[in-house]
C-alpha cells in the first residue's frame, strides 16, 4: 500500500495554522501512515498546526484531536495496534554471491 506522501497542495503554513509543517511532523513520526489515512491526517494537521502556531484549541477540539490521534494509532493506549512496515531485508553476502552463480 503506498505511503502517506507529503501534504496536499491547498495545505500550507500560515500565521494562523502551520499545517503543512504539522503534516510533515506525522509523515515522519508515523511511518505506517498509508494513502487511505490522508485525510483524517489533514484534519489532525489542522489541529496540530493551529497549536504549533500559538494557537490553543477549545475543550471539544482537544478532545476531537485526541480521538483522531487514537484512531491514528498515535496514542500510547493505541501504539500496540500499530503494525510498523517493514523495512526490505539487505542481502548477506553469501546470499549475493549464490544469486550470481545461478545465472
Amino acid at each position: 500500500m503506498p505511503c502517506l506522501g507529503g501534504p496536499p497542495e491547498w495545505m500550507q503554513d500560515t500565521e494562523e495554522c502551520m499545517a503543512e509543517s504539522a503534516w510533515r511532523i506525522f509523515q515522519e513520526e508515523a511511518p505506517w501512515l498509508k494513502k487511505s489515512h490522508r485525510m483524517i491526517v489533514a484534519l489532525a494537521s489542522q489541529l496540530q498546526g493551529c497549536m504549533m502556531a500559538g494557537n490553543g484549541l477549545d475543550v471539544k477540539e482537544m478532545t476531537l484531536f485526541k480521538g483522531v490521534l487514537s484512531s491514528l494509532g498515535m496514542t500510547p493506549a493505541d501504539a500496540g495496534k500499530v503494525i510498523l512496515p517493514e523495512k526490505p531485508k539487505e542481502p548477506e553476502k553469501g546470499d549475493i554471491l549464490a544469486a550470481r552463480k545461478r545465472r
